[in-house]
């Protein structure tokens, strides 16, 4: 099993290189692999999408193909909850529109967003003042976590 976990890592550290699948953490500005950071913090993606055994570790197309099921419904319920297509939201020039036209909330995300007493944003435990712009802004934040998710599932 030591033999699969340093497979592992060096299976992970080539995906990385090849895939390019990375973010940057806009407090930090570091950047980070989405693989990595799952198996360092909380172990949740590889496991659940790996099936490991005495004869070693594959990945389960079955458990990918259910978090593409799963996850492709959630991001359809999330875009009817926002009155978003998906059409719209993979074009720009459509999103940039409907976000202008729709009024929502995230444009005035600089207004909202708590800050503290110096003028800063804060990073941690946020607590927006409206209730209406917050539920809004989070509906989008979930929207691009699943988004997210879902592109990781498709490589």
């Amino acid at each position: 099993m030591i033999n699969d976990v340093e497979i592992l890592h060096l299976f992970l550290e080539v995906l990385h290189k090849w895939k390019n699948l990375f973010y940057f953490n806009t407090w930090t500005k570091q950047k980070h692999f989405y693989f990595l950071t799952s198996y360092l913090s909380d172990q949740l993606l590889i496991p659940c999408f790996l099936d490991m055994s005495l004869k070693g570790i594959t990945i389960s197309q079955e458990k990918i193909s259910t978090g593409l099921n799963t996850t492709s419904k959630e991001i359809e319920n999330i875009l009817t909850s926002i009155d978003l297509t998906q059409n719209c939201l993979n074009s720009s020039v459509q999103f940039t529109e409907y976000i202008k036209t729709t009024k929502q909330e995230i444009h005035t995300l600089e207004k909202i967003w708590p800050q503290t007493n110096s003028g800063h944003f804060v990073q941690k435990n946020l607590i927006f003042k409206i209730k209406k712009s917050s539920n809004g802004f989070q509906n989008f934040l979930k929207l691009l976590k699943k988004t997210v998710f879902f592109n990781f599932l498709k490589q």
